[in-house]
């Protein structure tokens, strides 16, 4: 920290001159007492603390969007609540089930599965960004099979073929190995499965 001190001086032209004296010599007078109350707010320290408790806090979160465990308590550390006050939190929401894990992954991944069409792989990758455990993310994935994932796969390449106008073969492959790679389908299946699409004109 570092201290500050007025010139010795200006501390005595203080209690030593008269403000009635001289006009100019009041002026700094005044300059010197305006500047020791400038110096003093660099000794405040100011500590900001949460205006809410940790739980309303979370009900708030909560109440803007589904949160894992995870996130609320990273959320929660993010706004400088103690890390008692952010634990005995998330206990307390999970006892009043405002916490679901399970139900949030699988709502997330029908939602996914719905709109976008994710592969297996890209899936996981969402449900980690939401920071879902690794156990809740294999329990939620358990029923996508290497059968059905094949199967959505053919689904998009022959959907997103007949939509890509004329252009040959050789384009029509990489465009649409490019449109699945994208959604998170690697390996050599999908150079199997574009070939199929693409032999068979989208059939």
């Amino acid at each position: 920290m570092v201290v500050r001190f007025l010139p010795e001086r200006a501390e005595q032209s203080e209690t030593a001159q008269p403000l009635s004296g001289n006009s100019r010599e009041g002026e700094k007078l005044a300059e010197v007492v305006e500047l020791r109350q400038r110096l003093a707010l660099d000794y405040v320290v100011e500590v900001k603390e949460p205006t809410i408790s940790a739980f309303d806090r979370a009900v708030r979160l909560l109440a803007r969007k589904p949160m894992s465990t995870e996130e609320l308590a990273a959320a929660l550390r993010k706004e400088q609540y103690p890390e008692e006050q952010v634990t005995a939190t998330v206990i307390e929401c999970l006892e009043r089930c405002y916490l679901d894990d399970v139900a949030l992954a699988e709502r997330l991944v029908a939602r996914a599965e719905e709109k976008k069409r994710l592969s297996k792989t890209a899936l996981e990758r969402m449900l980690r960004e939401r920071k879902i455990s690794q156990l809740v993310i294999e329990n939620a994935l358990l029923e996508i099979s290497s059968e059905s994932e094949s199967e959505k796969m053919r689904d998009i390449a022959q959907e997103r073929y007949r939509k890509l106008g004329r252009v040959d073969d050789a384009t029509a492959k990489r465009r649409l190995i490019g449109y699945l790679a994208r959604r998170g389908f690697a390996g050599g299946n999908v150079y199997r499965i574009v070939n199929e699409v693409v032999e068979s004109g989208g059939f």
